[in-house]
């Protein structure tokens, strides 16, 4: 298929898009519009952003066309069989999964914008773009001049184009493939110690698989003056947007950069090369439900952080921070897992989004799936007395899937976990993959042979979460609950989600709730003011020292023993 973009209004962020058709005996064209992307599982918003639909043969004449969807176009009949359908996309959003249009960039994800029909959606694909002189751009894809190829539409679908001329580049090599680093806004980075660091852990991943899925890869940063934090992956490149710039060599948020530029790297084998079978290929048309979300995400969320501590570019007290930040920091804040299992949940991200839904009725398999990695990981490292880990699942699914574009079943997958820990995992599956059986006992058990501890962390109970069961953020200044535990001092009082707390304890609240509650004694009932539904009320709550509400991280022990440090140095070195 053969595509135009032409910057039609960059002032009002309007792309048009010329798609040329072609049909048989006059017969009419189903065009469509994808409904979902890859590596978001939820219907995508894209609709609301098309319009001025037409269509035309090549002499000028207009050709009839109706929409029978949202998301799709019959068009003909053709007279002469060939004809093109246009259409402008609003193209105002900055996120790693959508595109923008101004008058300093071009950033495309062709997956938003660009229709395709199911009969030629294997055909080797063209894409001209309007890219002014002087630009510099940045994508994956095959290009001579403005002119863009795809051996078919999968391909062009998964390669986003940055086009500015204001783009850093940055280039490294491991094993003599070459990788790009490309930076859109306002940054200043220490260039030798990210190109450093970048080599480190993409050598390590390299190393861990065995080979890489691609000839060349791509990193696209949008850098934001804002906070921000998103990263989507595709086969050959990555769009990470962060923010804000001016701090970006900040520790936390340096370390931030790192962790979900590892991520993403790592998606390039597992879930865009291993692919589920569900997804082999992409079907853009429909829901893709899958139960193994934990595996692509929660595996990747695990070794995303692992390969920065196995670099040595993460010390073990910046491992574990992260580990805890990451995971348990984000999985303890809601009720969820008592009411959903990590295989329901990946299941479930069709049906209610990203979004929170029904307060502690869901969970993350981003979180819970890095935990139960880790878990898993020690499971197979105990049972295989150190001979093997999950890197080698990792690997092993790689040849047989990755490289062969064979989708897996959750049941190949468990397979060759048994392969490597030479022993039954139907008791791990039904406790933590399958069912709702608490963490905690798990992973004391895997922290312990590793000298670590499975502990609540320091001044859990000197938070609200700790105190009084729910969870809060600063919204414009004003103090909003994010989640309130069932059963919980806060439940009792008659906080829900999405209610401003006012004032605690005789005292206006601003961004000093933990530390007006730090002065409440436990058992000590008090005033609280909030808002629900714009609705002013008062409550009285009584903090207590175990309101439902667990928040555990590791921590490293202080006298390990010998064998749990041969445990920790096996584990820390993993496959390479």
């Amino acid at each position: 298929m053969k595509y135009s973009i032409s910057l039609e209004n960059p002032a009002q962020h309007l792309f048009k898009i010329r798609t040329e058709i072609e049909s048989t005996g006059g017969i009419t064209v189903i065009l469509e519009l994808p409904r979902w992307r890859p590596g978001r599982y939820e219907l995508a918003a894209y609709p609301p952003k098309i319009s001025d639909a037409a269509a035309f043969d090549f002499s000028g004449r207009a050709i009839p066309f109706t929409r029978i969807n949202a998301h799709t176009w019959e068009v003909g009949p053709l007279p002469d069989g060939k004809g093109y359908f246009e259409h402008s996309f609003y193209a105002v959003e900055k996120n790693a999964g959508s595109s923008f249009l101004d008058d300093s960039l071009i950033y495309i994800n062709p997956l938003n914008l660009l229709l395709f029909t199911k009969e030629k959606i294997n055909e080797a694909c063209e894409l001209q773009i309007a890219i002014p002189d002087g630009y510099q751009t940045a994508t994956s894809l095959k290009r001579k001049g403005n002119t863009f190829f795809a051996k078919d539409f999968h391909e062009l679908a998964d390669s986003p184009i940055l086009a500015s001329k204001d783009l850093l580049h940055l280039k490294y090599s491991v094993n003599k493939i070459p990788f790009h680093l490309w930076f859109w806004g306002d940054v200043k980075l220490d260039e030798k110690k990210v190109i450093d660091q970048f080599t480190s852990f993409t050598q390590k991943q390299i190393d861990l698989f065995g080979g890489f899925p691609v000839d060349e890869y791509h990193f696209l940063f949008l850098i934001l003056p804002n906070p921000f934090h998103h990263g989507v992956e595709h086969c050959a490149s990555t769009v990470i947007v962060m923010g804000p710039g001016y701090n970006m060599n900040d520790g936390l948020k340096y370390d931030d950069f790192l962790g979900i530029s590892s991520h993403e790297l790592f998606h390039t084998w597992n879930v865009k090369s291993i692919r589920p079978f569900e997804m082999q290929p992409y079907d853009y048309s429909k829901e893709i439900y899958s139960f193994q979300h934990y595996i692509t995400e929660g595996v990747t969320t695990y070794y995303g952080d692992l390969i920065l501590f196995r670099c040595g570019i993460w010390n073990t007290n910046e491992y574990l921070r992260e580990f805890h930040d990451s995971n348990p920091g984000r999985h303890y804040v809601t009720a969820g897992d008592q009411n959903v299992s990590l295989r329901q949940a990946s299941f479930e991200s069709w049906i209610n989004g990203y979004s929170e839904g029904v307060p502690n009725k869901k969970i993350s398999f981003y979180s819970k799936g890095a935990m139960v990695a880790f878990m898993l990981d020690q499971h197979i490292l105990e049972e295989s007395k150190n001979k093997y880990c999950l890197d080698h699942v990792m690997r092993e699914m790689y040849k047989r899937f990755g490289t062969t574009g064979i989708g897996y079943t959750e049941n190949d997958f468990w397979k060759i976990v048994a392969q490597f820990s030479g022993s039954s995992t139907d008791s791990f599956y039904k406790k933590y993959v399958d069912g709702t059986e608490p963490l905690e006992e798990g992973m004391k058990k895997a922290a312990k042979r590793l000298g670590l501890s499975w502990e609540l962390t320091p001044g859990m109970y000197q938070s609200t979460l700790g105190k009084f069961g729910f969870a809060w953020q600063s919204v414009a200044g004003k103090c909003i609950v994010t989640n309130v535990m069932p059963g919980s001092p806060a439940s009792k009082a008659g906080i829900a989600k999405d209610d401003e707390i006012i004032a605690l304890a005789g005292r206006k609240v601003e961004n000093n709730l933990n530390e007006i509650s730090n002065f409440i004694r436990e058992n000590t009932e008090t005033d609280i003011h909030f808002f629900n539904a714009l609705k002013l009320k008062a409550g009285k709550i009584t903090p207590e020292n175990n309101p439902k509400t667990p928040l555990f991280a590791l921590k490293t022990l202080p006298s390990p023993n010998e064998k749990q440090k041969e445990n920790f140095a096996i584990w820390e070195k993993g496959i390479a």
